[in-house]
């Protein structure tokens, strides 16, 4: 028993090919990856507009008003349906966000205010500057996209009327006209 010899080790087989179901787990997560970052993209750059444009209308402008502290003109004047006074701002020009300096919008912008005396307090040159600077923030947070078609732009004068309505006291403004307004974009 002693004098027997050792069994000889027999070598190892080599390592079976996983064959084409040995990939199958990471064929899927590179699927998986895939689609995710195509689902983001589409929503992203594609639907943006739509998505935008419902986002823009009464609902930002009701948080607008509830942010800036600003509550119906009936709780603080009279609600006047038509301006009395115009006030005619200087001509302004922003870079809509996303653009890189790509696209530029040129506007000029009035003011349609009720009652008259509005037309003075708007005329300092504390709350002009703090009007324009509101008006320059709305055209420069806003896409191209989202400033092309009459609906857009309609949100927009909304969106000023709102804000400038939230710091002015001794009335309102009623409407907000763009005597220019020139959207340019780089190709």
């Amino acid at each position: 028993m002693a004098d027997e010899p050792a069994p000889a080790e027999q070598p190892t087989p080599p390592p079976k090919s996983r064959g084409l179901l040995g990939y199958l787990p990471v064929i899927f997560l590179v699927l998986l990856i895939q689609a995710g970052g195509a689902y983001f993209l589409i929503e992203k750059y594609m639907f943006r507009k739509q998505k935008a444009s419902a986002t823009i209308g009464q609902g930002v402008v009701e948080a607008l008003s509830e942010e800036a502290g600003f509550k119906d003109p009936p709780d603080l004047l009279p609600k006047y349906d038509e301006p009395e006074d115009v006030v005619e701002l200087e001509d302004m020009h922003a870079n809509p966000a996303g653009t890189r300096g790509d696209a530029t919008v040129f506007c000029k912008v009035v003011l349609g205010v009720a009652p008259a005396k509005v037309k003075e307090e708007i005329q300092t040159p504390e709350v002009k500057a703090k009007i324009q600077d509101d008006i320059l923030s709305v055209l420069s947070s806003h896409p191209p996209e989202m400033m092309d078609q009459p609906d857009d732009k309609r949100a927009l004068r909304e969106e000023i009327k709102v804000r400038i309505n939230a710091y002015l006291t001794k009335g309102q403004v009623v409407e907000v006209y763009f005597g220019k307004f020139f959207l340019q974009i780089a190709q």
